[in-house]
């Protein structure tokens, strides 16, 4: 699952590599972002608890032996989904030259006009999205991670075929029909292998118990996703008002921080989800416990050093990857800066999609979506405060607080939850990997500071910060590092088993 979310994010890296290069942070890339804002927020409200509500169900219908009862549920859930963001895509499509005044009032007229026509081409794309996203859902909860995790990488191959051949004569439309094509193709990989299983059956079912069961659990994240999914929209809003280029320049940081993190934890948060779900199914919450703690200490030791190096070498990282074509001097210095405020968004936004999922597993929705509500509706009033004080930075601000914040309170929630034990060890293990990545950190920008070259910058200071931060680590005797180590190279032992195992050494 992480070979191939790191392959997907790579291809995905190349494309916004093309896409800075065509574009720039011009009026075109503005007007691109501004049409994308709402259909990505409505795509997130319905999609971001769909599969939590489905999964768990779906999990326990098929272990129990329950298989076409499970089957029978899926296929209504997936035609009532697909149904009903079709028919919201007709009235994004419909409404969009109000939609973008709406949410971009600071752009010019010219670009909010362009941004209404491009609605048109994105809209569509949430049923493909959310199409993607359910059918992904069923192959993981049967235990097949390998194939829903190969199709984004074909997808994302086909973005970056498009937008290379597509952008340069057709322009900002060329990059709006690449991604839709990306999209098109993962939603038929995923349906045909679905469909040819003979189990998919053309029928809705609001009369089955168990779509009403997932209709239940779904409509508080729903209703709370309303307001909690809304961050997006309230920084496009808000950076639209600002210097010319600073929605691009905000969308290149943010771009590159949202694909770290799915880097990070999409392996391992999307294999750990079904293992939680049977945990909590069975009552184990021990079980449960210490999956989500041995989750959080191995995304936490790639998290840190991310954090930390990527802070010191954000610069030439920026000047290395964006600047050619369109994208000049002046944009590398304004994405490196807001990439070093974005970076911490890093850990709130990993780590909380673990323990987000362990509140799903828990079939507990309405916890997530009640304090979400009072964090959306706190983001409205410190977001705009933040940003007249510092500008764009201050929308990167805005984003790390909020999901800071967020992974708190889950942490401090799940910790009474699930029987207040091993806190003590998921601190040690939390302090010792960041003190690692700091010293790393502080060996990189050492190592850079006389360099002039930014490709050599990148090499020297990325490898001398990793090396120390593992060296670190070693001095530490950290058992986290032992059972990365013991994870590569003996693949077929399950993650949880080899961190155990490495606790077990240490306090021997």
């Amino acid at each position: 699952m992480t070979v191939l979310s790191v392959l997907a994010q790579v291809l995905a890296f190349g494309t916004q590599i093309v896409i800075a290069a065509l574009f720039g942070a011009g009026f075109e890339m503005d007007a691109y972002l501004a049409a994308t804002t709402i259909p990505q927020y409505v795509a997130s409200v319905l999609l971001s608890g769909l599969g939590f509500a489905f999964v768990p169900t779906f999990v326990q219908a098929s272990s129990t032996g329950r298989s076409d009862e499970a089957w029978a549920t899926a296929s209504g859930v997936i035609n009532l989904c697909l149904l009903s963001l079709a028919g919201l895509a007709l009235a994004g499509c419909l409404s969009a030259p109000w939609l973008i005044a709406w949410t971009t009032p600071g752009l010019a007229a010219g670009t909010q006009g362009l941004a209404a026509r491009l609605s048109i081409i994105v809209w569509p794309t949430i049923v493909l999205t959310s199409a993607a996203s359910l059918l992904s859902g069923i192959y993981q909860a049967r235990g097949r991670f390998g194939w829903p995790a190969a199709v984004p990488v074909l997808g994302a191959a086909v973005t970056l075929g498009l937008v290379t051949g597509l952008s340069p004569a057709a322009g900002i439309f060329g990059l709006a029909w690449a991604v839709s094509g990306g999209l098109a193709v993962q939603a038929a990989c995923l349906a045909f292998a679905v469909l040819a299983s003979g189990r998919y059956r053309a029928r809705i079912g609001l009369r089955d118990p168990m779509v009403r069961q997932i209709l239940h659990l779904l409509w508080p994240v729903v209703l709370g996703g309303i307001l909690t999914r809304w961050t997006p929209v309230v920084d496009r809003y808000l950076a639209s008002n600002l210097a010319a280029g600073a929605v691009s320049h905000l969308g290149y940081a943010f771009r590159l921080v949202t694909m770290l993190a799915m880097f990070v934890s999409a392996g391992v948060a999307t294999v750990l989800f079904p293992r939680m779900a049977l945990h909590a199914g069975d009552r184990d919450l021990d079980g449960l416990r210490e999956t989500l703690s041995v989750g959080l200490r191995m995304m936490w030791c790639v998290v840190a050093p991310l954090m930390a190096v990527g802070a010191a070498l954000a610069p030439a990282v920026i000047s290395v990857v964006f600047e050619r074509g369109a994208f000049g001097p002046a944009d590398t210095l304004a994405v490196s800066g807001l990439l070093q405020v974005y970076l911490p968004y890093l850990a709130g936004a990993t780590l909380g999609n673990l323990t987000s999922r362990t509140f799903y597993a828990l079939r507990d929705t309405r916890t997530v979506a009640a304090v979400g509500l009072v964090e959306a509706l706190a983001y409205v009033g410190y977001a705009p405060l933040l940003t007249g004080w510092f500008g764009a930075r201050g929308v990167a601000m805005s984003s790390v607080v909020y999901f800071s914040a967020s992974l708190a309170w889950q942490l401090l929630v799940l910790r009474g939850r699930l029987g207040g034990r091993g806190g003590a060890r998921l601190s040690s293990s939390i302090l010792r990997t960041g003190l690692a990545a700091s010293a790393g950190a502080c060996v990189a920008w050492l190592a850079i500071r006389s360099l002039p070259d930014p490709h050599i910058r990148v090499l020297v200071g990325a490898s001398s910060g990793l090396c120390s931060y593992a060296g670190a680590l070693w001095l530490m005797r950290s058992p986290e590092l032992h059972a990365l180590f013991a994870v590569v190279h003996r693949s077929r032992t399950p993650v949880v088993s080899d961190v155990s195992q490495a606790n077990s050494n240490g306090s021997k």
